[in-house]
Order: structure tokens, then sequence, then C-alpha cells
């Protein structure tokens, strides 16, 4: 990709294009932000630097732009389209929404980009774990999916990433596609975005199971026991569906984000796949007892494909609220992301990983609980 080219980027408003959106500006002359609305807060920062444009549109419509006018600009001067948006959803009962979002608002945004004329390549941003279920194996950046049909996803988020990567890998445009890890909070301030998926969604899990809906019981617990040692943490035995060694591959978003700007500004992406993931993943034994310290509980172990009828009621409750959308990732080992491609991109704009460690990830639940954590349950209650 040349630099100085012209963006246009779906998802800008979610977490990963907020994180992008400044490290894009580093190099491309201008960019469009696909928008549903004519003024999203989160992005009034950036709106002020006179090479953002907002256009708005949905990608789950056939016409994706809501005026023509917007369409003809972006047709004729778009060099590079970044296709971020995307629904996470695990949830079972959600797969119908997730699925128009990711493989409908994919299918849409190809056709689309087949009319730009000056397009040098489709960046499509899908994740590491369509290989989840090579376990254990190693997986190359140019292995071939046979068919999406075949395939075993743990969740329909995963399903519809695989469905999504084979149109785009059928496509006759100059597509690329980034396969990034679990995104986690920034590496400076911990921020998450008020985030409620794996790691978070434990711990979420596992205070609703413990303190249940009453918050304020939860708060003055942790008060009590902020200066503490996990020895005098509250005793909360609960067994968890999982294997102790399985690893998850968590990154810093910043880190995601800035390999991700690396791998678009490089030059020879066209029809390759990149793995962005971190080298050091960490143990769910570890998450968990990150986890375990940001609530000042102790006692929670994942203890294998234990029979249900054995659990607690406390054991129950977490059962439904964790095992449910998290259960493919905690009893799979995952497999080995081998990285050439994206090590060749890194290589040449001189970016250096932020790699994840069991030290990292206990400050970012511990500044997770400390400055997301009541909003996200103020959230919560509004569902």
């Amino acid at each position: 990709m040349k630099e100085g080219g012209v963006v246009l980027l779906t998802g800008g408003t979610g977490f990963l294009g907020r994180n992008l959106i400044p490290r894009l500006l580093e190099k491309k002359s201008k960019i469009y932000v696909l928008s549903r609305s004519d003024n999203p807060s989160c992005l009034s920062s950036f709106l002020k630097d006179d090479r953002i444009f907002l256009v708005r549109g949905d990608v789950e419509r056939d016409s994706i732009f809501y005026k023509d006018s917007d369409m003809g600009d972006i047709v004729n001067n778009v060099s590079q389209v970044i296709h971020t948006v995307a629904s996470t959803s695990f949830f079972e009962r959600e797969r119908e929404k997730t699925f128009s979002l990711n493989v409908g608002g994919t299918y849409n945004m190809l056709e689309f980009s087949k009319k730009c004329k000056n397009l040098d390549s489709f960046v499509y941003v899908s994740t590491a774990y369509v290989e989840n279920r090579r376990q254990g194996e190693e997986v190359s950046e140019d292995l071939q999916l046979v068919s999406h049909k075949n395939l075993s996803a743990g969740n329909p988020y995963e399903e519809s990433k695989i469905a999504a990567e084979f149109p785009v890998r059928n496509s006759k445009l100059p597509w690329s596609i980034v396969r990034p890890a679990i995104f986690s909070g920034d590496s400076e301030t911990g921020f998450t975005g008020y985030d409620y998926r794996t790691g978070q969604g434990v711990l979420l899990g596992l205070l609703y199971s413990i303190f249940g809906k009453n918050h304020d019981k939860f708060w003055k617990h942790r008060e009590k026991l902020k200066d503490t040692s996990f020895f005098e943490y509250l005793e909360a035995p609960c067994r968890l569906k999982g294997y102790n060694t399985v690893t998850k591959n968590f990154m810093f978003i910043d880190d995601i984000a800035g390999q991700i700007n690396a791998i678009v500004n490089s030059q020879n992406i066209v029809k390759k796949i990149h793995h962005v993931v971190t080298k050091n993943p960490i143990t769910i034994s570890q998450m968990i007892n990150s986890i375990q310290k940001a609530l000042r509980i102790r006692g929670v172990r994942f203890d294998g494909d234990f029979d249900v009828k054995s659990s607690n009621k406390e054991e129950r409750k977490a059962l439904k609220l964790i095992d449910a959308p998290y259960s493919s990732y905690f009893t799979r080992w995952e497999p080995h992301w081998r990285t050439d491609n994206t090590d060749r991109c890194l290589q040449e704009q001189g970016y250096e990983r932020k790699d994840m460690t069991p030290e990292k990830f206990d400050w970012l639940m511990e500044q997770y609980v400390n400055n997301e954590l009541k909003t996200v349950l103020k959230n919560f209650g509004k569902k």
C-alpha cells in the first residue's frame, strides 16, 4: 500500500477502529469513516482533523451509503478499504444478527469495493480464532480453508468470521486478511472501551454468581479487602469448565492497532493472510488468578469437563453465565500461529510488539474494576 493513500474505514466507532484511526493518520492523507450516526461522540476529537471525513452509511444495506454523493466521492478517491466492523457476540441467541453484520456486511463491502477505481487493497479484519479447531497444530498464514460448512467453530462469532473469509478470498479484488487475537485493554491506560467479553466477561460472570445483583455488597467487600493479601480474600469455591494449561492469546488493543497499521502500510500484502498474535499467551489458570485478585476472592478454579450434576449453587450460576459463551475457549488448546507475513510487515515498518504477561494481565483486570466496572454494571442493568 502506498503511503499517503486514501482510506475507507468501517467500524471506526468501535474499539479497534478508534485505536486504529490515530495510527492511520501517521501516513494516510485522508480517511473516510463510515458511521450510521451523523455525530458519533466517540469520534469527536478525531473529526477536528481535516483529513478525516465522516460518511453516513450501514454495511448491512445493499446500498451502503445514505447519500449517493458520498459514494461517488469514495469510488473516485479511495485506494484502500479497511473493513473492521463486526459483531463479536458469542451468544447463540444473537446468531442471526451476528451473521447479518459479519457475513452480509462483508459481502456488501466487497460488492461496493468492486466499483472503486483506484483500489490497491481491500483489508478484511477477521480473527485468529477461525483456526481455533486446529488444537496444538502449527497454523501457517498460507494455509487454505477448505469449506466453512466442514469447519468446527466454537461459537457463532467464529463461525461467521470463517464464513466471511470465503467471499473475500474468492473475490477478484486485491484482498488481504488480518487475523487478530483477543482484544484487551490499552497497554498504558488499561482502558477496554467498557468491554464485557472473554476476560472481562468471566469477571462479570463470577461477580454475578458470587454476589448476585447486589452491586453495593460487592463494592463494600472490595473496599474492605483493598489492602489485604490474596490469602485474606473471600473464599468462594467455584469450579469452571476448562483445563488449566489451555492458553489464551490476549493482546493490548493498541498493539493490535499498531500491528494492523504496520500491515496496511506495507508493500506486497495482497492475497496474503496476516496473523496478529502475541508470542506469549497466558494460561487460563493465570487469567482466573488475575480475575480473582481484581474481585478480591479466591477458590475459583478450572476443573476439566466435570459433571454439572455435582456442582454447587454458585457453580451452576457461573456455568450458566460463563460456560455457554466461552466453553470452547477454555476446553480447546490453541493452535500455534505462524507470523511470517506479519513479521515481514512489522520489520518493514519498524514496529515492535507489546507482548502480554501474567503481571500485565493482573494490572489490566485491576484497572478494569477500578475504572470501568461501575459503568459496565450500570449499562447491564438497562438491558
